[in-house]
């Protein structure tokens, strides 16, 4: 005789019948997420694109000013391409994502043409505006990837991205050793595009994949091989009456160096790489990276609009270096400010609180392991925020069309890293202390201002009518202050002594926070 359950069954599969309440004959059919509103942001990001371009190409074709100059112009264009990218990745209907395919490639040809091109009257540099265009192809590239299904048109793309890329650092290394005139800015800028292409190769096909994970030890392999050259021809070979380590020597070696540290994250398995990918994933999963990086370049954006609007109405002429003029700015010491605490606040204040730390630590890594990772995905993080410099001077080499001095940019460079370090462990530490991410941010942000109010104690200190500490205790809080670090490396006075003591803090921040650790586990 049937059981109850077997007749309800063929009651409920009978023509007309009714299934139970709450019973599913089938999986219900996935439904895919609506684009609506990326399409109308596309849509508006068209419509700027659109107004940008003829009003640029009127500002370059008859030499007036319209109703919108080129710099309202330029920053329509910058908003409609932000817009569109934001479609691009979001949408994936295929229609679009063939489209933003097509307009990847052709942005890339059209970048790869700019650069043999000249312009007419041989205004400006041709091979900036293909430098920016090959950038502008990457970016939606990725935006396509992004939604693609199809694997043939997805392995087109994957080995466009890894040739361009072969050939970008192929031509930027190999000509920057040829020629030194052509590494400053060509071969420099090509190197390091070509390396970001490589990157991209790598994680679109995954270490998993054979040509993903030999690409990404080709791409150790090369920045090796350009660290070696460039540091033999630095000491060994170098030819008399000339110094190749300033600045050529010392590009080369960094990019090398960056090159190979990038193929150590993308391929090495070892614990501290692993655990350092990891944070470096939960950063951008979070919107807290790209809130930062956007105020961080909105702000800039608007300081370098002003500073070049005042250049260009004044009579005067460009102070030097004109890179501090862009650079160290209040408003960068502000968004620092607040930027370190965003960044930091929530490392490991989260892993307490939704207990996934205590999960970490029972895995095979010691404390130490923990904390550096952590330290290097934020400190990478902090260094990522401040790439949108990079753009603007590349933009007022652009529009200038004359060089500028470099090596203020360099040293002011490796100062905001240095400072940097202090910021990050002290933000790691103060973290540590408590569950709670918000009670973390703002100890963060004490620190930050105390900091910056060393430079102001200072100045209130030292005897009137001098500018310069030599002793007492102004003499100590210039070795403190990063504000007094910051202004000497942009006016070309990096100097030891004053970066030893944020390298320090750095070292004790992170020893305490191993210790905070260590602690944890037996309470």
């Amino acid at each position: 005789m049937p059981s109850k359950a077997i007749k309800e069954h063929t009651a409920a599969t009978e023509p007309g019948a009714r299934p139970p309440q709450g019973w599913d004959a089938t999986p219900s059919l996935m439904r895919e997420d609506s684009a609506g509103v990326a399409r109308y942001v596309g849509l508006g990001g068209a419509f700027f694109v659109i107004l940008g371009g003829i009003f640029l190409v009127a500002n370059l074709w008859f030499k007036k000013s319209p109703a919108m100059g080129p710099g309202l112009a330029t920053c329509s264009l910058v908003l409609g391409l932000i817009a569109l990218l934001f479609h691009a990745a979001f949408d994936a209907d295929l229609q679009f994502r063939r489209l933003y395919m097509a307009f990847s490639y052709a942005a890339l040809a059209i970048g790869v043409a700019l650069c043999f091109l000249k312009y007419p009257n041989n205004v400006g540099d041709q091979f900036q505006a293909g430098f920016l265009c090959m950038s502008l192809a990457l970016v939606f590239l990725l935006a396509f990837l992004r939604n693609e299904t199809d694997p043939f048109v997805r392995l087109i793309a994957q080995r466009v991205l890894g040739g361009a890329g072969a050939v970008m650092v192929a031509v930027g290394l190999i000509g920057g050793n040829v020629k030194t005139a052509f590494l400053l800015p060509i071969g420099l800028q090509l190197s390091v595009l070509g390396f970001v292409y490589l990157a991209a190769f790598v994680g679109s096909r995954g270490t998993s994949d054979d040509q993903g994970y030999y690409a990404g030890i080709g791409i150790g392999a090369a920045g090796a091989l350009a660290f070696v050259v460039a540091f033999a021809r630095s000491f060994f070979f170098k030819e008399p009456g000339t110094n190749y380590l300033l600045p050529n020597g010392l590009l080369l070696m960094g990019v090398g160096l960056g090159a190979a540290l990038l193929s150590l994250l993308l391929v090495s398995e070892g614990r501290l790489v692993v655990l350092t990918r990891r944070e470096l994933g939960a950063f951008f999963y979070s919107p807290i990276a790209y809130f930062a990086l956007f105020a961080f370049t909105a702000i800039e954006m608007f300081v370098y609009a002003v500073r070049v609007a005042s250049l260009l109405s004044s009579e005067e002429p460009v102070p030097e270096p004109v890179a501090g003029l862009f650079l160290l700015q209040w408003q960068s010491v502000v968004l620092m400010i607040a930027v370190v605490p965003a960044l930091t606040m929530r490392l490991f204040s989260e892993e307490r609180r939704t207990g996934t730390l205590e999960v970490m630590l029972t895995t095979p890594v010691n404390e130490t392991t923990v904390v550096l990772s952590k330290f290097f995905a934020a400190f990478f993080m902090y260094l990522l925020v401040w790439a949108p410099f990079g753009l603007f001077l590349v933009a007022l080499r652009v529009l200038g069309g004359q060089p500028f001095d470099y090596y203020p940019v360099i040293s002011f460079g490796i100062a905001v890293a240095v400072t940097g370090t202090g910021f990050i462990a002290m933000g790691l530490f103060f973290s540590s202390l408590t569950r709670n991410q918000l009670v973390g941010g703002v100890l963060t942000l004490a620190g930050m201002i105390i900091l910056t109010f060393i430079w102001m104690l200072k100045g209130i200190l030292l005897p009137r009518g001098e500018q310069v500490a030599t002793k007492g205790w102004p003499l100590v809080l210039q070795h403190v202050g990063y504000i007094d670090l910051w202004i000497g490396s942009i006016m070309g006075t990096l100097e030891l002594k004053y970066m030893i003591f944020h390298v320090s803090l750095a070292v004790f921040f992170l020893f305490l926070t191993v210790k905070v650790l260590e602690a944890r586990k037996w309470l």
